[in-house]
């Protein structure tokens, strides 16, 4: 992912961070995608290479509500009954 910034800017920006700057980058644009919910837990989750649950905790480090929504409750649920039904 490349997110361009004014070259001064930039300098400052890696100064403080070093290499770390783009991680930081796009973990803000992926909790604030979340946040607007234009991401899902599940997409945020993979793209930060995190599991459900420690998204949440990502999000909640952030101060990021929860937005579990029907389609999240759903997916869920559906999740349960083929984990169920490949236990029998």
């Amino acid at each position: 992912m490349a997110i361009l910034l004014d070259p001064e800017v930039e300098s400052k920006l890696r100064a403080v961070w070093g290499q770390e700057l783009d991680q930081i980058a796009g973990e803000a644009l992926i909790a604030e995608a979340y946040r607007k919910s234009r991401l899902s837990i599940g997409q945020a989750a993979r793209l930060l290479g995190l599991s459900i649950n420690d998204a949440y905790g990502f999000m909640k480090e952030r101060g990021i509500p929860v937005n579990y929504t029907l389609e999240d409750f759903e997916s869920d649920v559906e999740g349960l009954r083929e984990l169920r039904g490949a236990s029998r």
